[in-house]
């Protein structure tokens, strides 16, 4: 961070320049006159921590739900340090490891009980509540292991980020008209006999009032059921079995009986997986919105978006795949050092959900 010289401002910048000038009177006065300086009157006068931006270190965003953090390796972030806090590592201590141990649930649960919560149960991770946090003491073999997985994952993290959007905009150039209720609850009556079952004492249009009001009644009923599962953080995932497109809920079959085209299903799977990837679920989510979200989707588009859209969905499946494995081995790790117990590991796990 340096000012820039008057000379390069008047080459450069000669509007900003001549705005600069036409207030010269009021900047040189600023601070009791302190700025009244030939080299530097247009200057800003409360530099506070820029000369320390672009330094490595860790990103931590302040009001979060569960403590999290990504490493600024390359130093090129400029952070507010209000909404985003910057964490600069100890000598000869890889930021990377740092991450291993914030990412990881025993920080998470031990931020959860000391921070300020807010609405939404969301909670304050600034200074206060971040030093505090449990970093275990490791080999440097240990620190080094934890440093590459942590260093990978933040790889992997911008990669299924990158395709979730390479992904979205290829979804944004087709025309989705939102599917029948019938196609996502195939078990539905047709409107035609709901209106045959009505009352015999009803007259032509109370019937069909009738029926389509039983209907509704029938389409909430199994919203609701859908929402069953929902929970803030569910994993959520999509499947193509034995030629059933299913969506999943912490792994448990939340839709049934849609059997697509053969020639149609690897799109529609490749939608729902998209849309299991992209969504997060919080206190807001039932039953009727992720309706909504399951049929937003469409059979078909032009051959080569939806081979792009296919081929985006299946990286990303690869991409969570490994990143499930690399946190697996991070959180064992993380646990032996700490010397959990199975018992402790299971509480902490638990809450994590």
């Amino acid at each position: 961070m340096r000012l820039i010289p008057a000379a390069a401002m008047e080459a450069d910048y000669p509007l900003a320049r001549a705005y600069l000038r036409g207030h010269e009177a009021k900047l040189r006065a600023r601070e009791n006159n302190k700025m009244n300086v030939e080299d530097g009157w247009w200057a800003y006068n409360y530099p506070k921590n820029l000369d320390r931006q672009e330094t490595q270190k860790i990103i931590v965003p302040r009001l979060v739900a569960h403590v999290g953090c990504s490493v600024d390796a390359a130093a090129t972030q400029y952070l507010d340090n209000v909404d985003v806090g910057g964490v600069a590592a100890a000598r000869d201590v890889s930021p990377f490891f740092l991450a291993a141990a914030l990412n990881a649930p025993p920080a998470d649960f031990a931020f959860r009980r000391i921070s300020k919560p807010f609405r939404g149960d969301y909670r304050s991770a600034n200074k206060q509540f971040i030093a505090p946090l449990p970093i275990p003491n490791a080999s440097e073999a240990d620190r080094a292991a934890l440093a590459h997985d942590a260093e990978r994952l933040q790889e992997l993290y911008t990669q299924r980020r990158d395709s979730l959007s390479d992904t979205a905009r290829r979804l944004g150039t087709i025309r989705i008209r939102p599917r029948a209720d019938n196609w996502l609850f195939p078990d539905l009556p047709p409107l035609d006999e709901l209106i045959e079952a009505a009352p015999g004492r009803l007259i032509e249009a109370e019937r069909r009032d009738w029926a389509k009001a039983r209907l509704a009644r029938l389409v909430e009923d199994r919203e609701t059921a859908l929402g069953e599962h929902l929970r803030v953080g569910v994993a959520l995932s999509a499947e193509l079995y034995r030629g059933e497109l299913r969506f999943m809920v912490d792994g448990i079959p939340a839709t049934s009986g849609i059997f697509p085209i053969a020639a149609e299903a690897p799109f529609l799977l490749a939608q729902w997986c998209v849309l299991a990837s992209r969504l997060d679920v919080t206190d807001k989510m039932d039953g009727k919105r992720l309706s909504a979200l399951l049929k937003k989707v469409t059979p078909t588009a032009e051959a080569h978006i939806m081979a792009d859209i296919i081929a985006l969905q299946e990286a990303i499946t690869a991409t969570e795949v490994e990143i499930t494995q690399i946190e697996t081995r991070v959180n064992q790790t993380i646990y032996r050092l700490h010397a959990l117990t199975p018992a402790e590991i299971r509480m902490i796990e638990v809450d994590a959900r």
